[in-house]
């Protein structure tokens, strides 16, 4: 096929491309590529901003919800996340300060850790330990708010409240080196601000001020005081009184427990007041000499129930002891013999007048408020808190 002026002979006559038109192709392909790639940047820009718009919203929407929407139910009313961890953190420092490190000691418990991770008991963790606490103290603020209704308790003094309240939180953050939002966080959970807290302290501290009033209502009279006195005299009496324990060498060694026996009671039998009492320590102990030297060595004053064992206890504070009463408490299992001479018991009444008169307070006080309380309906529909078995 012949060729003419590069042009392929077709029949028609066909444009030559020529170096103006490739560049002229070029460019508006890089246009086009140019304008694509501007399309593809727009509608990558739109989805990064829809999706800080979702998360925005999102976090906002679940600040929302701990701050307003549901946690539990609590008498047919919605509380939600933050109040629901107001009231948890002022329970749980209710019992840290109550118990202190025996709660550590005794029960294993670590405030370093998170409560959810750490097993109070077979069926529950410390969280659901606190929570059902915090789950009573929440219906007892309910109630105490209608009572402030029915009796119409005029809530006064919630400014001067709310600032001791504040000054305390101050208090604290300063003392752990925290801003008071992060001492929040650190009381009350991650989520947890001074601006979300405060919607929900007017209604707290008035709770507070319900039950100052209503214990105030119900103050114990004296006849009440007496009663609960004569009904729990050992809680508050003290006792004085002489004591000798004999040991066996083995307690192991049946021969030896029952040599530590018989001088236990030999020893008893000769007993006639506190003088001789004393005198037979230096023969009958096994560290004589300190007996010798010292009159008072097996001398105990003012002793009250909770710190003695509970065999010489209940002898010590039996109702029926009097002055010269003597008795041998043996412990074979351990061959240990206890001498004991009871000289006198001491009326707790006047020096305990006040916390006999709060625990009667305190015990009306709860079953008023117990008229309310136990017809209140708790919900947890996502299964959030293990209540004890007993709840």
């Amino acid at each position: 096929m012949a060729k003419v002026n590069n042009k392929k002979v077709t029949g028609q006559s066909e444009k030559v491309v020529t170096k103006y038109d490739l560049k002229k192709q070029k460019r508006l392909e890089a246009q086009r590529r140019e304008k694509r790639e501007r399309k593809i940047a727009i509608v990558s820009t739109i989805i990064i901003l829809a999706a800080i718009i979702i998360t925005s919203v999102t976090v906002a929407v679940n600040n929302y919800i701990r701050v307003n929407k549901k946690y539990v139910v609590i008498d047919n009313e919605p509380v939600s996340e933050i109040e629901f961890n107001l009231y948890y953190s002022m329970a749980k420092t209710n019992v840290l300060n109550a118990y202190g490190s025996y709660l550590s000691y005794l029960y294993g418990y670590d405030s370093s850790k998170d409560d959810k991770l750490q097993n109070f008991s077979d069926e529950q963790t410390w969280y659901d330990y606190f929570a059902s606490m915090t789950v009573d103290s929440i219906k007892s603020a309910k109630a105490l708010l209608k009572i402030a209704d029915e009796k119409n308790y005029e809530y006064t003094t919630y400014e001067e409240d709310l600032k001791e309240f504040n000054d305390q939180i101050k208090s604290g953050a300063e003392e752990a080196s925290m801003t008071v939002n992060e001492y929040y966080k650190s009381l009350m959970g991650k989520n947890v601000t001074e601006k979300k807290v405060q919607k929900y302290l007017y209604n707290y501290l008035k709770s507070s001020y319900a039950q100052e009033m209503l214990e105030k209502d119900m103050a114990a009279t004296d006849s009440e005081i007496d009663s609960y006195y004569n009904e729990n005299k050992d809680n508050y009496d003290k006792v004085s009184y002489r004591v000798l324990e004999i040991a066996a060498t083995d307690a192991s060694d049946s021969a030896a427990v029952t040599t530590a026996k018989n001088s236990a009671n030999e020893m008893l039998g000769k007993i006639t007041d506190e003088a001789s009492f004393n005198d037979l320590c230096a023969e009958y102990a096994s560290n004589k000499d300190e007996y010798k030297s010292n009159n008072d060595l097996s001398l105990k004053t003012d002793v009250t129930y909770s710190t003695v064992g509970q065999s010489v206890g209940e002898w010590l504070f039996d109702s029926t002891r009097t002055a010269g009463n003597k008795t041998v408490i043996e412990d074979t299992d351990n061959g240990k013999f206890t001498v004991v001479y009871f000289i006198s018991r001491t009326s707790g009444k006047d020096d305990s007048k006040e916390d006999i008169a709060q625990t009667v307070v305190n015990s009306k006080c709860q079953e008023y408020i117990e008229q309310y309380t136990s017809s209140m309906n708790f919900i947890d529909s996502k299964h959030r808190i293990v209540m004890s078995a007993d709840e």
